[in-house]
């Protein structure tokens, strides 16, 4: 999905694991994503991005300190 991500975008998928395994939201102005899904279009249209336009979309740091924050995702090393 290409939408812009504000907090209630990122509380609801922080909130439902089921639309956090589903759903990949592109914010391609503010080349951020909400992306915890495994899906082959998702990667190609990251690589069209940066292949055409030479943007990178980088995760939305709110999404990653609420899942760190959650326990569901760990930056430690090891």
């Amino acid at each position: 999905m290409l939408a812009p991500i504000d907090e209630p975008l990122v509380a609801r998928f922080l909130d439902d694991a089921g639309v956090r395994g589903r759903i990949a939201v592109c914010d391609v102005t503010g080349l951020q994503k909400i992306n915890a899904v495994r899906s082959s279009p998702c990667v190609y249209f990251e690589w069209f991005l940066r292949e055409a336009f030479g943007a990178r979309v980088l995760p939305a740091e709110a999404f990653t300190a609420g899942l760190v924050r959650r326990g569901i995702l760990s930056l430690g090393m090891g």
